[in-house]
């Protein structure tokens, strides 16, 4: 069975997007590392990726893991939504990108 043309092109798309997705992790991974001591800062390391969850049907993206990753992370009484109370990433190994993106999923469902 082969890919047409437009399919393959949805799946260039998915991967750009998840690629991006990857580099906001980045990004936050970096934000948070700055809100800790300075002395911890150098022995962290993290590889992060990206994902997405997307609707077959429409072809949208329902969830990224970035995005819930920012939600599980920020700090719930934080008046700016900056301050990160911990990064689920480092605090959890089995908060993997791909399970990030599932859990906000399961969120959209629970606020329908």
């Amino acid at each position: 069975i082969a890919l047409t043309s437009a399919e393959i092109e949805l799946m260039k798309n998915w991967m750009q997007e998840a690629l991006a997705d990857a580099m906001m992790g980045y990004t936050q991974w970096r934000e948070w590392k700055e809100q800790i001591e300075p002395s911890r800062d150098k022995e962290l390391s993290l590889s992060i990726s990206g994902a997405l969850v997307i609707d077959p049907q429409t072809g949208s993206i329902v969830s990224r893991a970035s995005q819930e990753r920012k939600l599980q992370g920020i700090a719930g009484d934080a008046s700016n939504h900056q301050t990160w109370a911990s990064f689920p990433d480092y605090i959890n190994p089995l908060s993997t990108a791909p399970l990030l993106a599932i859990q906000g999923v399961s969120r959209i469902e629970r606020q329908v």
